[in-house]
């Protein structure tokens, strides 16, 4: 598969052995053009919906592409009803978020906990997760969101909260009378 955009390395799924139980491509049944397997929901696409219905356990932190675990196991939870595992924790999850790491995806933000952002170019993203668009239907609801953050227009309700609204949402109760975060 190719993807235009320089700013995301192909996943290499074709030539990676990688099934283990923390791959965030497990249960991939589906070969495309060059290789790729592709099919089942992949753990990306699943924190882009977390994200989108304004899940509590997860959230933008008003920073680009950044976003932070608020509830690291309860991620976990919902991502192994989602594949079927129901002994999924946040350390096989966190395994599965570091694939991510090595292909481009995704990094963790240095010096925070559970913060992680993407650092891929969202139509790159797609278009390796996606068929192609011949037999595909149109983008997932999770690239409107992506997208969305480099400049299009979206509805309120999918836009990530600035990063003052976020901290008011997520630290409110670490405010002292003095009005400065506890630390």
């Amino acid at each position: 598969m190719l993807v235009s955009s320089s700013l995301c390395p192909t996943t290499g799924a074709a030539s990676s052995s990688r099934t283990d139980a923390a791959s965030p491509h497990q249960h991939v049944t589906t070969t495309h053009a060059g290789g790729g397997r592709r099919g089942a929901l992949q753990l990306w696409q699943f924190l882009v919906s977390l994200l989108a219905e304004g899940a509590r356990c997860v959230a933008w932190t008003g920073r680009g592409l950044e976003f932070k675990l608020h509830e690291p196991e309860e991620v976990a939870r919902r991502w192994g009803a989602q594949k079927n595992r129901p002994a999924m924790n946040y350390d096989k999850l966190s395994r599965s978020l570091r694939y991510y790491y090595e292909k481009g995806i995704m990094q963790k933000v240095a010096g925070e906990r559970y913060v992680y952002k993407f650092v891929c170019d969202p139509e790159a993203l797609f278009s390796m997760a996606a068929p192609p668009r011949a037999r595909s239907p149109p983008a997932p609801a999770p690239y409107d969101v992506l997208t969305s953050l480099y400049g299009g227009v979206y509805p309120q309700y999918l836009q990530p909260p600035p990063q003052a609204e976020y901290q008011r949402r997520y630290y409110h109760h670490h405010i002292n009378h003095t009005g400065h975060y506890d630390t």
